[in-house]
């Protein structure tokens, strides 16, 4: 295998690895839409694709996911594709994870998490 497909392929696995059915991914154009007008409350997982943190956060997002699925609307931003958005929102550390509840921000989280803190943060978001 060349360097080149070594690469093209490297690529592709982390695209796929960070596309998923159960997170929506949102920016500038459905924001508003997406998270401020859910029904149920929102974990906001802002990230960046070159972030080394973030690219380890994923799996653990998306298993989190799969358990509250129906209650909780997980949702990813990409910094670099909202970058005014999420300055807005106050992002200065990647990643960083923001919680909705009723268009509302109800709690505001910088750096990693581990998945039990992650799963009792999305615990007690359930009413």
């Amino acid at each position: 295998m060349s360097i080149k497909q070594y690469l093209l392929l490297f690529a592709l696995s982390n695209i796929a690895f960070t596309i998923s059915t159960k997170v929506i991914e949102v920016d500038s154009k459905n924001f508003d839409t997406v998270v401020l007008q859910s029904k149920i409350p929102v974990i906001l997982d802002v990230y960046a694709t070159w972030c080394g943190p973030c690219r380890n956060m994923a799996p653990i997002f998306e298993r989190v996911s799969n358990d509250f699925e129906g209650k909780l609307l997980f949702a990813k931003m990409d910094y670099d594709k909202s970058e005014k958005l999420a300055q807005k929102l106050g992002v200065t550390m990647l990643p960083t994870f923001v919680i909705y509840n009723k268009g509302s921000k109800t709690d505001f989280i910088p750096g990693s998490l581990q998945e039990a803190k992650l799963r009792d943060l999305a615990q007690s978001q359930i009413k």
